[in-house]
């Protein structure tokens, strides 16, 4: 990931977007380490391996552009919003609510960063093919929002998720980043 924001702050003359790639990376690691700090102290054995993440890295690392890069980022971030709120919800610990509140408000900052990047990589791409894009990232949402349901539905239930309120949820947050997405909300200068 790093290589890849690098190639590309490169080729756009944005030094600065590598420092923030980096600040990103820090942050999520920090939410690692907070949860697995909090299993730990509880008690609860760690994942070592998870589908979920390992299908992520895949469709990450099979093509090195940051479009291919940004789009399941903001989809997973999106859907990881709606996971920590029913863990922050479901849970009576106030340590674990107070890491799911942190990492909620972490959340925000991050998928506007990434629908802003994203704006900024469709801009110059024709109506056509973009709405093209739109159509290639709804299907992807879909199979997304329906894996990670099959394989972390408890997560969702036990904070008051049934499949249609977190069906519901997913696509009214991931609309939001579309929306956002939408290289026509932006007044564009040169250097982009």
């Amino acid at each position: 990931m790093m290589a890849a924001s690098a190639r590309y702050a490169v080729r756009i003359g944005d030094p600065d977007y590598l420092a923030v790639v980096e600040l990103f990376i820090r942050e999520e690691q920090r939410h690692g380490k907070l949860l697995g700090q909090f299993l730990d102290l509880a008690g609860v054995g760690r994942v070592s391996a998870d589908w979920g993440d390992s299908l992520f890295r895949v469709a990450r690392y099979c093509i090195p552009n940051m479009e291919v890069w940004t789009t399941p980022v903001v989809m997973v971030e999106t859907l990881a919003m709606i996971y920590y709120n029913a863990i922050r919800r479901a849970t009576s610990s106030r340590v674990l609510q107070a890491i799911c509140k942190q990492i909620l408000e972490d959340e925000v900052p991050h998928v506007r960063f990434q629908c802003e990047r994203m704006a900024i990589l469709l801009r110059h791409r024709s109506r056509p093919w973009y709405q093209l894009t739109l159509l290639a990232q709804r299907v992807f949402f879909l199979v997304i929002v329906l894996l990670v349901w099959m394989g972390h539905r408890q997560a969702p239930r036990a904070g008051g998720y049934n499949w249609n309120h977190y069906r519901s949820a997913a696509w009214a947050k991931m609309g939001a980043a579309w929306r956002r997405m939408d290289p026509r909300r932006y007044t564009w200068s040169s250097s982009y």
